[in-house]
């Protein structure tokens, strides 16, 4: 019955409390915020923010307005209504817990609810200084300003200076950045950021090395993967405004505060500054930060990979740095505290447990110890964010008999549009989604001169997730051994109509899914054979790659036990010791092995230069070995080519691609 009270409730007040949906964008930048706000004459303890069930939230310092920021009728009215959502958001999460979400439609609802409200509010997120503080939610995004620049001056942030002691045009601007964020306990904030404008910046004079290097995608479900086969656990730090911490690595940096900055601190008699540390904005601010972190985390006594300069290793403990994000894989608790005050007595960091979000992937640990990686909330959001979320599923991300290439009759669509939905649509296949990278590579390619046909495509992958997709995820369960790395990989000849080059793919799989491409060759394959050589040397680069990964972090695995044992000393001098047995990759092409294997030239194969002999030679050193596979067990088969719904079921088997375990 409430269920049903409560959305008669949402759907008469929502338009007047949260408005239309909006987009929801994700954004990496440290910036201080205040929870939501407490009806009139409430309060509860800054930090709780909006609980689910909760019954409040923290209430900011209270600020005293000085001029109207909105008609107080208008005020009342808005604050109401986003009460008795907020009161409606509560009774649905109290009857949850109480119920442990035994009834799908309530917790289906509660969702649905939540994102109603959340979108509501992110879609009056303001652009500018005015527009904060004359909206409805001035009260909170002026705190969240003064949070801001509390924490810039403790910083030590920047110097006053005189407008005249400012060399003429060297004042780089700045400005605020206003966002609204879903935090891992579902409460919600508001984040007010103060950020110079890099664009501004004059290369060799301004700054010189902009360079940071961030860790790939396959390392972190490397980790995930060790974690689920060995029980250890996997906790995820956040630096609290970690770009503020180093030095700037110039002395002669001016900038201009933003608007509205004398309104909120008259008490500082400056509009200009010279920073003294780096600044989000600053060009050089990400490398001057990983420089900062990375020599800490060596004198903690880690040491870091060869394969990836942000995975960072001790005995039994792996920490892999994401900007200012940390995840930290460990076996003993006891540890992972005394690396945390370290880290904690140097910089202010926030210890958020357990992961669950790190960089918009959702990361589970199950009660058997196993691990599931997904993107559940951000496909919604996505799916919102186009209107998508009410339209019909679909079985497969594109038809079998899709043709891309043929849009001579079509209109052309706005490409603005398209790009937002393919740049969408790529985060998700790099994170999660194996399934639809060929139709997110095959419809990349069109990016640059869209017409309808390759619109409506981009919708089918769309709703493809909307019918029953959006809650599948890598699974990583937990194993009596270390599982094992072996590869997959295809081409499809010529299989793009417009330049007739062949789309080479590689999966590799550890438990799970690890690493994944779907890519059109760079050369025209003049036969089957030429295209799936062309695919070995994609998948042959990657496994030295993924090899090496695991041997940084002591991944005691025989990879295939039916091959040669061989020995670090043996002539692998040419590559880094890696791994004692060879990884096996499996194919469909039984010539491209045949060739592989032999020593000779032929007809064939006498243009294949660099191609052949680097798959020849790995192969020869027992660091691969090549193994044939029928075609429909072959399981890069699905990231070459749009399959039947038959048989793309089958690949999501073989992949390992599945909903979210319970």
């Amino acid at each position: 019955m409430l269920t049903w009270l409560a959305l008669v409730i949402v759907s008469e007040s929502m338009q007047d409390a949260v408005g239309n949906e909006g987009p929801m964008e994700i954004v990496e930048e440290e910036v201080a915020h205040t929870p939501l706000p407490l009806p009139e004459g409430q309060a509860v303890p800054v930090g709780q923010g909006l609980q689910p069930g909760a019954g409040g939230v923290s209430s900011p310092t209270p600020v005293e307005h000085n001029q109207p920021l909105l008609r107080r009728s208008h005020r009342n009215r808005d604050r109401r209504n986003y009460n008795v959502l907020k009161r409606v958001h509560d009774e649905f999460a109290r009857e949850a817990a109480q119920r442990r979400l035994d009834n799908a439609e309530v917790g289906s609802a509660l969702t649905a609810e939540t994102n109603m409200m959340l979108d509501g509010i992110t879609s009056q997120e303001p652009a500018t200084f005015d527009e904060a503080v004359n909206g409805q939610f001035a009260r909170e995004w002026k705190a969240a300003m003064e949070a801001e620049i509390t924490a810039l001056l403790e910083s030590d942030t920047w110097k006053g200076v005189r407008d005249d002691e400012v060399p003429p045009s060297t004042a780089i601007g700045s400005k605020w950045i206003f966002k609204t964020k879903l935090n891992p306990d579902k409460s919600y904030g508001f984040k007010a950021g103060l950020v110079i404008k890099g664009s501004e910046q004059r290369s060799g004079i301004d700054y010189d090395s902009t360079y940071a290097p961030v860790s790939r995608l396959p390392t972190l479900r490397i980790l995930v993967s060790l974690a689920a086969s060995r029980g250890w656990f996997v906790d995820h730090v956040d630096v609290v405004t970690a770009f503020l911490n180093p030095d700037i690595d110039r002395k002669d940096v001016y900038m201009l505060l933003p608007a509205g900055f004398p309104e909120m601190r008259p008490d500082l008699a400056y509009s200009t500054v010279v920073l003294k540390k780096a600044l989000y904005g600053l060009k050089q601010a990400p490398g001057l930060w990983y420089k900062a972190i990375d020599s800490l985390l060596l004198s903690m006594g880690f040491s870091k990979s060869n394969a990836e300069p942000n995975l960072y290793i001790q005995p039994n403990f792996y920490l892999i740095l994401y900007v200012d994000d940390m995840l930290m894989v460990y076996a003993d608790p006891g540890k992972a505290k005394v690396i945390k005050h370290c880290l904690n007595s140097k910089y202010r960091m926030s210890d958020l447990g357990p992961v669950r979000r790190f960089l918009g992937l959702e990361i589970e640990r199950h009660p058997d110890g196993a691990y599931s990686i997904s993107q559940t909330g951000y496909i919604e959001t996505v799916l919102r964010r186009f209107q998508m979320d009410k339209a019909n599923g679909a079985s497969t991300p594109l038809a079998k008999d899709t043709r891309l290439s043929e849009f001579t009759n079509d209109k052309q669509v706005d490409q603005n549009s398209y790009l937002k939905r393919i740049g969408a649509l790529v985060y998700i296949s790099l994170g999660t989604r194996p399934d639809i990278t060929f139709a997110v590579s095959a419809l990349s390619s069109y990016s640059c001169d869209p017409y309808t046909v390759h619109q409506t495509a981009v919708s089918r992958v769309l709703r493809y997730y909307l019918k029953q997709t959006k809650t599948m995820g890598l699974h990583f369960k937990s194993h009596g051994a270390v599982p094992t790395l072996t590869g997959f990989t295809d081409a499809d000849w010529a299989g793009d109509s417009r330049n007739r080059r062949s789309i080479g793919a590689f999966v590799f799989l550890l438990g799970g899914p690890v690493s994944w491409q779907s890519k059109r060759q760079s050369i025209v394959a003049t036969s089957t054979l030429e295209s799936e050589y062309s695919a070995f040397l994609e998948a042959v680069k990657e496994v030295l790659w993924l090899r090496q990964v695991l041997a940084d972090i002591q991944w005691e695995v025989s990879l295939n036990t039916a091959g040669n044992t061989i020995s670090a000393a043996s002539s692998h001098s040419a590559y880094p010791p890696t791994l004692s047995q060879p990884t096996t990759i499996y194919t469909d092409s039984a010539r491209a092995i045949q060739t592989v294997s032999s020593e000779g030239v032929t007809a064939r194969n006498k243009h294949f230069d660099i191609r052949l002999f680097k798959s020849r030679e790995v192969q020869q050193l027992g660091i691969v070995r090549f193994i044939f596979v029928p075609g429909e067990d072959n399981a890069a088969d699905g990231l070459t080519k749009a399959l039947p719904e038959s048989m793309h079921r089958r690949f999501l088997t073989m992949i390992g691609l599945s909903a979210t375990l319970d």
